[in-house]
Protein backbone atom coordinates (compact mmCIF):
# COMPACT_ATOMS: atom_id res chain seq x y z
CA UNK A 1 0.00 0.00 0.00
CA UNK A 2 1.65 3.68 -1.06
CA UNK A 3 0.23 6.79 -0.87
CA UNK A 4 1.28 10.20 -1.31
CA UNK A 5 -0.91 13.12 -0.23
CA UNK A 6 -0.62 16.99 -1.73
CA UNK A 7 -3.61 19.18 -1.73
CA UNK A 8 -6.42 17.64 -0.55
CA UNK A 9 -6.62 14.20 -2.25
CA UNK A 10 -5.44 10.87 -0.95
CA UNK A 11 -4.16 8.37 -3.80
CA UNK A 12 -3.73 4.69 -3.02
CA UNK A 13 -2.70 1.74 -4.34
CA UNK A 14 -5.44 -1.27 -3.58
CA UNK A 15 -4.17 -3.86 -5.30
CA UNK A 16 -1.96 -4.72 -8.16
CA UNK A 17 -1.69 -7.98 -10.67
CA UNK A 18 0.70 -9.26 -13.03
CA UNK A 19 -0.41 -10.45 -16.35
CA UNK A 20 2.23 -12.51 -19.19
CA UNK A 21 2.96 -9.33 -20.67
CA UNK A 22 2.27 -5.60 -22.19
CA UNK A 23 -1.10 -4.84 -21.64
CA UNK A 24 -2.51 -2.79 -24.34
CA UNK A 25 -6.49 -2.09 -23.30
CA UNK A 26 -8.20 -2.09 -20.18
CA UNK A 27 -12.00 -1.73 -19.64
CA UNK A 28 -14.47 -1.81 -16.75
CA UNK A 29 -17.69 -3.50 -16.61
CA UNK A 30 -20.45 -1.01 -16.47
CA UNK A 31 -21.86 -2.21 -13.01
CA UNK A 32 -17.92 -1.76 -12.02
CA UNK A 33 -18.17 -5.47 -10.90
CA UNK A 34 -15.16 -6.94 -13.18
CA UNK A 35 -13.11 -5.48 -15.46
CA UNK A 36 -11.10 -6.44 -18.56
CA UNK A 37 -7.38 -6.53 -19.52
CA UNK A 38 -5.60 -7.24 -22.83
CA UNK A 39 -2.22 -8.91 -23.40
CA UNK A 40 -0.43 -7.96 -26.27
CA UNK A 41 -0.03 -11.64 -27.03
CA UNK A 42 -3.70 -12.01 -27.31
CA UNK A 43 -5.34 -13.30 -24.34
CA UNK A 44 -8.31 -11.07 -22.24
CA UNK A 45 -7.73 -11.41 -19.02
CA UNK A 46 -10.84 -11.06 -16.43
CA UNK A 47 -10.72 -9.72 -13.72
CA UNK A 48 -12.93 -8.94 -10.13
CA UNK A 49 -12.35 -5.37 -9.79
CA UNK A 50 -12.52 -5.89 -5.49
CA UNK A 51 -9.15 -7.84 -5.51
CA UNK A 52 -7.94 -8.19 -8.90
CA UNK A 53 -8.20 -11.97 -8.74
CA UNK A 54 -9.09 -13.61 -12.04
CA UNK A 55 -12.68 -14.39 -12.97
CA UNK A 56 -11.63 -16.07 -16.20
CA UNK A 57 -9.16 -15.65 -19.20
CA UNK A 58 -10.29 -15.85 -22.79
CA UNK A 59 -7.70 -16.36 -25.57
CA UNK A 60 -8.47 -13.92 -27.76
CA UNK A 61 -6.83 -13.61 -30.73
CA UNK A 62 -3.97 -15.99 -31.04
CA UNK A 63 -1.06 -13.20 -33.21
CA UNK A 64 -2.71 -10.47 -30.92
CA UNK A 65 -6.13 -8.95 -29.31
CA UNK A 66 -5.64 -5.19 -30.51
CA UNK A 67 -9.42 -4.32 -28.90
CA UNK A 68 -12.64 -4.54 -26.44
CA UNK A 69 -15.31 -2.94 -25.75
CA UNK A 70 -17.77 -3.92 -22.70
CA UNK A 71 -21.51 -3.48 -23.77
CA UNK A 72 -23.55 -1.71 -21.46
CA UNK A 73 -25.71 -2.71 -18.98
CA UNK A 74 -24.55 -6.95 -19.99
CA UNK A 75 -22.37 -9.69 -19.52
CA UNK A 76 -21.45 -9.18 -23.28
CA UNK A 77 -17.63 -7.75 -24.07
CA UNK A 78 -16.26 -7.74 -27.60
CA UNK A 79 -12.67 -7.91 -28.75
CA UNK A 80 -11.26 -7.62 -32.16
CA UNK A 81 -7.44 -8.66 -33.41
CA UNK A 82 -4.65 -8.68 -36.22
CA UNK A 83 -6.98 -11.61 -37.56
CA UNK A 84 -9.47 -9.60 -38.12
CA UNK A 85 -12.19 -11.49 -36.41
CA UNK A 86 -14.78 -10.11 -34.03
CA UNK A 87 -15.20 -12.36 -31.03
CA UNK A 88 -17.72 -11.75 -28.13
CA UNK A 89 -17.51 -13.81 -25.04
CA UNK A 90 -20.87 -14.11 -22.80
CA UNK A 91 -18.60 -13.38 -19.42
CA UNK A 92 -21.44 -14.99 -16.81
CA UNK A 93 -21.13 -18.16 -18.89
CA UNK A 94 -17.14 -17.59 -19.79
CA UNK A 95 -18.12 -18.96 -23.47
CA UNK A 96 -17.63 -17.33 -27.34
CA UNK A 97 -21.64 -15.51 -27.69
CA UNK A 98 -20.88 -15.35 -31.51
CA UNK A 99 -17.94 -14.42 -33.56
CA UNK A 100 -17.86 -12.49 -37.34
CA UNK A 101 -15.51 -11.68 -40.13
CA UNK A 102 -14.48 -8.07 -39.74
CA UNK A 103 -12.49 -8.87 -43.36
CA UNK A 104 -9.41 -6.72 -43.42
CA UNK A 105 -5.72 -7.81 -42.56
CA UNK A 106 -5.88 -6.10 -39.37
CA UNK A 107 -8.67 -4.28 -36.82
CA UNK A 108 -7.78 -1.99 -34.19
CA UNK A 109 -11.21 -0.54 -33.24
CA UNK A 110 -14.09 -1.97 -31.57
CA UNK A 111 -17.00 -0.13 -29.40
CA UNK A 112 -20.93 -0.52 -28.91
CA UNK A 113 -23.51 1.57 -29.15
CA UNK A 114 -24.58 3.61 -25.53
CA UNK A 115 -27.41 1.52 -25.48
CA UNK A 116 -25.52 -1.82 -26.21
CA UNK A 117 -27.70 -2.39 -29.29
CA UNK A 118 -25.39 -2.25 -32.39
CA UNK A 119 -21.65 -3.31 -32.07
CA UNK A 120 -19.39 -1.50 -34.82
CA UNK A 121 -15.62 -3.02 -35.90
CA UNK A 122 -13.14 -0.56 -38.37
CA UNK A 123 -11.07 -2.59 -40.37
CA UNK A 124 -9.34 -1.17 -43.48
CA UNK A 125 -11.33 1.42 -45.19
CA UNK A 126 -14.50 -0.13 -43.66
CA UNK A 127 -17.08 0.14 -40.65
CA UNK A 128 -19.40 -3.24 -40.11
CA UNK A 129 -22.10 -2.74 -37.65
CA UNK A 130 -23.78 -5.97 -36.01
CA UNK A 131 -26.49 -6.50 -33.83
CA UNK A 132 -26.17 -7.98 -29.99
CA UNK A 133 -27.03 -11.57 -31.78
CA UNK A 134 -24.34 -11.52 -33.82
CA UNK A 135 -26.43 -10.42 -37.27
CA UNK A 136 -24.51 -8.24 -39.66
CA UNK A 137 -26.61 -4.60 -39.86
CA UNK A 138 -24.88 -2.72 -42.60
CA UNK A 139 -21.16 -1.70 -44.05
CA UNK A 140 -20.31 1.72 -44.52
CA UNK A 141 -17.44 2.93 -46.91
CA UNK A 142 -15.23 2.46 -48.46
CA UNK A 143 -13.28 5.68 -47.22
CA UNK A 144 -11.17 7.76 -47.82
CA UNK A 145 -8.09 5.53 -46.68
CA UNK A 146 -7.83 2.92 -43.36
CA UNK A 147 -10.32 4.13 -40.84
CA UNK A 148 -8.23 5.02 -37.56
CA UNK A 149 -10.90 5.61 -35.18
CA UNK A 150 -14.65 5.21 -34.52
CA UNK A 151 -16.91 6.67 -32.16
CA UNK A 152 -20.35 6.78 -31.08
CA UNK A 153 -22.04 10.13 -30.44
CA UNK A 154 -23.62 10.00 -27.10
CA UNK A 155 -27.70 9.06 -26.72
CA UNK A 156 -27.72 8.19 -30.47
CA UNK A 157 -26.82 5.60 -33.46
CA UNK A 158 -24.66 8.30 -35.13
CA UNK A 159 -21.00 7.01 -35.45
CA UNK A 160 -18.22 9.00 -36.57
CA UNK A 161 -15.19 7.77 -38.38
CA UNK A 162 -12.10 9.59 -39.16
CA UNK A 163 -9.73 8.84 -42.35
CA UNK A 164 -6.70 10.71 -44.28
CA UNK A 165 -8.79 14.12 -44.85
CA UNK A 166 -11.74 13.71 -43.22
CA UNK A 167 -14.30 12.45 -40.09
CA UNK A 168 -17.23 10.91 -41.66
CA UNK A 169 -20.74 10.54 -39.87
CA UNK A 170 -22.93 8.06 -40.60
CA UNK A 171 -26.38 6.61 -39.48
CA UNK A 172 -26.99 2.86 -38.33
CA UNK A 173 -30.46 3.43 -40.02
CA UNK A 174 -29.40 5.23 -43.02
CA UNK A 175 -27.01 3.93 -45.91
CA UNK A 176 -25.43 7.28 -46.89
CA UNK A 177 -23.11 9.77 -44.36
CA UNK A 178 -25.19 12.25 -42.98
CA UNK A 179 -22.21 14.47 -42.63
CA UNK A 180 -18.46 14.99 -43.71
CA UNK A 181 -15.93 17.33 -41.51
CA UNK A 182 -13.22 17.69 -44.24
CA UNK A 183 -9.58 18.80 -42.92
CA UNK A 184 -6.40 18.40 -44.92
CA UNK A 185 -4.41 16.05 -42.56
CA UNK A 186 -4.33 12.40 -40.41
CA UNK A 187 -6.43 12.22 -37.61
CA UNK A 188 -5.74 9.05 -35.22
CA UNK A 189 -8.22 9.60 -32.30
CA UNK A 190 -11.72 10.86 -32.20
CA UNK A 191 -13.88 12.45 -29.24
CA UNK A 192 -17.18 12.88 -28.66
CA UNK A 193 -18.49 16.06 -25.94
CA UNK A 194 -20.29 14.56 -23.72
CA UNK A 195 -23.36 16.41 -25.03
CA UNK A 196 -22.62 15.57 -28.50
CA UNK A 197 -22.06 19.17 -29.88
CA UNK A 198 -18.59 19.04 -30.28
CA UNK A 199 -15.72 16.04 -32.10
CA UNK A 200 -12.45 16.49 -31.50
CA UNK A 201 -9.52 14.43 -32.92
CA UNK A 202 -5.98 14.32 -32.02
CA UNK A 203 -3.73 13.97 -34.73
CA UNK A 204 -0.64 13.11 -36.26
CA UNK A 205 0.83 16.81 -37.14
CA UNK A 206 1.16 17.55 -33.62
CA UNK A 207 -2.30 19.21 -33.68
CA UNK A 208 -5.69 19.03 -32.29
CA UNK A 209 -8.72 19.46 -34.69
CA UNK A 210 -12.24 20.53 -33.27
CA UNK A 211 -15.58 20.57 -34.77
CA UNK A 212 -19.26 22.33 -33.52
CA UNK A 213 -20.96 19.41 -34.67
CA UNK A 214 -24.22 21.35 -36.06
CA UNK A 215 -22.65 24.02 -37.90
CA UNK A 216 -19.45 22.61 -38.72
CA UNK A 217 -17.18 25.21 -37.53
CA UNK A 218 -13.92 23.80 -37.05
CA UNK A 219 -11.00 25.36 -34.86
CA UNK A 220 -7.08 23.66 -34.77
CA UNK A 221 -4.57 23.78 -31.80
CA UNK A 222 -0.79 23.51 -32.43
CA UNK A 223 2.56 23.33 -31.70
CA UNK A 224 2.42 20.14 -29.59
CA UNK A 225 5.88 18.53 -29.45
CA UNK A 226 4.69 14.77 -31.21
CA UNK A 227 1.42 13.59 -32.57
CA UNK A 228 -1.22 13.74 -30.12
CA UNK A 229 -3.37 10.15 -29.22
CA UNK A 230 -4.73 10.98 -25.93
CA UNK A 231 -7.98 13.18 -25.72
CA UNK A 232 -10.75 13.24 -22.64
CA UNK A 233 -13.46 15.35 -22.46
CA UNK A 234 -15.03 16.52 -18.95
CA UNK A 235 -18.31 15.68 -18.28
CA UNK A 236 -19.73 19.33 -18.10
CA UNK A 237 -18.76 19.38 -22.36
CA UNK A 238 -16.87 22.59 -21.28
CA UNK A 239 -12.94 20.95 -21.09
CA UNK A 240 -10.95 19.26 -23.49
CA UNK A 241 -7.71 18.10 -22.39
CA UNK A 242 -4.95 16.55 -25.00
CA UNK A 243 -1.80 15.06 -24.62
CA UNK A 244 1.03 15.47 -27.25
CA UNK A 245 3.92 15.40 -25.12
CA UNK A 246 4.79 15.45 -21.24
CA UNK A 247 2.52 17.96 -20.33
CA UNK A 248 -1.32 18.03 -20.42
CA UNK A 249 -3.12 20.92 -22.01
CA UNK A 250 -6.80 21.76 -21.03
CA UNK A 251 -8.84 24.23 -23.33
CA UNK A 252 -11.87 25.55 -22.23
CA UNK A 253 -14.30 25.31 -25.29
CA UNK A 254 -17.14 27.43 -24.43
CA UNK A 255 -18.08 29.84 -26.69
CA UNK A 256 -16.25 31.39 -28.56
CA UNK A 257 -14.58 28.42 -28.75
CA UNK A 258 -10.56 27.64 -27.77
CA UNK A 259 -8.85 29.29 -30.89
CA UNK A 260 -8.15 32.53 -28.52
CA UNK A 261 -7.72 31.24 -25.54
CA UNK A 262 -4.65 30.27 -23.66
CA UNK A 263 -4.62 26.37 -22.06
CA UNK A 264 -4.29 25.02 -18.97
CA UNK A 265 -0.59 23.16 -18.68
CA UNK A 266 -0.02 20.41 -16.16
CA UNK A 267 3.82 19.81 -16.33
CA UNK A 268 1.95 15.98 -15.80
CA UNK A 269 5.38 14.07 -16.35
CA UNK A 270 9.35 13.55 -16.57
CA UNK A 271 8.61 11.77 -20.09
CA UNK A 272 6.25 11.67 -22.57
CA UNK A 273 2.25 11.42 -21.11
CA UNK A 274 0.88 8.27 -22.90
CA UNK A 275 -3.11 8.09 -21.88
CA UNK A 276 -5.14 10.44 -19.64
CA UNK A 277 -8.78 10.62 -18.50
CA UNK A 278 -11.51 12.93 -16.78
CA UNK A 279 -14.42 11.73 -14.15
CA UNK A 280 -17.67 11.02 -15.87
CA UNK A 281 -19.44 12.64 -13.59
CA UNK A 282 -16.41 15.09 -11.81
CA UNK A 283 -13.84 17.17 -12.17
CA UNK A 284 -10.37 14.84 -11.48
CA UNK A 285 -8.05 14.12 -14.24
CA UNK A 286 -6.16 11.04 -14.23
CA UNK A 287 -2.67 11.16 -16.03
CA UNK A 288 -0.29 8.53 -17.07
CA UNK A 289 3.23 8.51 -18.55
CA UNK A 290 6.38 6.82 -20.29
CA UNK A 291 8.12 6.79 -16.49
CA UNK A 292 5.84 4.48 -15.07
CA UNK A 293 3.98 7.68 -13.35
CA UNK A 294 0.31 7.84 -12.97
CA UNK A 295 -1.08 11.24 -11.82
CA UNK A 296 -4.96 12.59 -10.68
CA UNK A 297 -5.08 16.39 -11.08
CA UNK A 298 -8.23 18.77 -9.90
CA UNK A 299 -7.10 21.16 -12.75
CA UNK A 300 -10.14 23.61 -12.01
CA UNK A 301 -9.00 24.21 -8.49
CA UNK A 302 -5.82 24.69 -8.33
CA UNK A 303 -4.15 22.60 -10.36
CA UNK A 304 -3.21 20.53 -6.96
CA UNK A 305 -1.72 16.74 -8.11
CA UNK A 306 -1.65 13.19 -6.79
CA UNK A 307 1.60 10.91 -7.50
CA UNK A 308 0.38 7.18 -7.15
CA UNK A 309 4.08 6.12 -8.38
CA UNK A 310 7.41 7.63 -8.94
CA UNK A 311 9.39 5.82 -11.79
CA UNK A 312 8.23 2.01 -13.42
CA UNK A 313 7.58 0.30 -16.58
CA UNK A 314 5.43 2.69 -18.61
CA UNK A 315 1.64 3.03 -18.03
CA UNK A 316 -0.10 2.55 -21.34
CA UNK A 317 -3.89 3.63 -20.13
CA UNK A 318 -5.92 4.85 -17.24
CA UNK A 319 -9.37 4.57 -16.83
CA UNK A 320 -12.26 5.56 -14.33
CA UNK A 321 -14.17 3.12 -11.82
CA UNK A 322 -17.59 3.76 -13.65
CA UNK A 323 -18.72 5.38 -9.76
CA UNK A 324 -15.30 7.55 -10.25
CA UNK A 325 -13.72 6.83 -6.78
CA UNK A 326 -10.50 4.68 -8.32
CA UNK A 327 -8.73 4.73 -11.46
CA UNK A 328 -7.47 1.67 -12.91
CA UNK A 329 -4.26 1.69 -14.27
CA UNK A 330 -2.08 -0.92 -17.25
CA UNK A 331 1.38 -1.00 -17.97
CA UNK A 332 3.79 -2.32 -20.41
CA UNK A 333 5.41 -4.68 -18.51
CA UNK A 334 2.09 -6.47 -17.50
CA UNK A 335 0.91 -4.64 -14.40
CA UNK A 336 -2.72 -3.78 -13.57
CA UNK A 337 -2.93 -1.96 -10.73
CA UNK A 338 -6.01 -0.09 -8.63
CA UNK A 339 -6.28 2.97 -6.98
CA UNK A 340 -8.22 4.23 -4.70
CA UNK A 341 -8.76 8.19 -4.68
CA UNK A 342 -10.16 9.80 -1.50
CA UNK A 343 -11.23 13.61 -2.04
Amino acid sequence: MLGLKRGTELLRERWKTELPDHVLNVGYQSNGTLLAAVSASGPIHVLRSRDGTAECTFEGCSSGTTGIAWSPESDLLASIGKDAVLRVWNVASKKLAWSGEATAPWAERVAWSGDGQILAVAAGKFVRLWDRQGNELKIFGPHSSTVLDIAWKPESHQIAATSYGCVTLWNADLPEPTRTYRWRGSSLVLAWSPDGRFLATGDQDATVHFWVTETGHDYQMSGFPRKVKELSWDSSSRWLANGGGSQACIWDCSPPGPSDREPMILEAHERSLTTLAFQHRRKLLATGGEEGRVMIWRPLRGNSAVSASLEGPAITQVIWSPDDTAVLAGDESGGVRLFQVIE
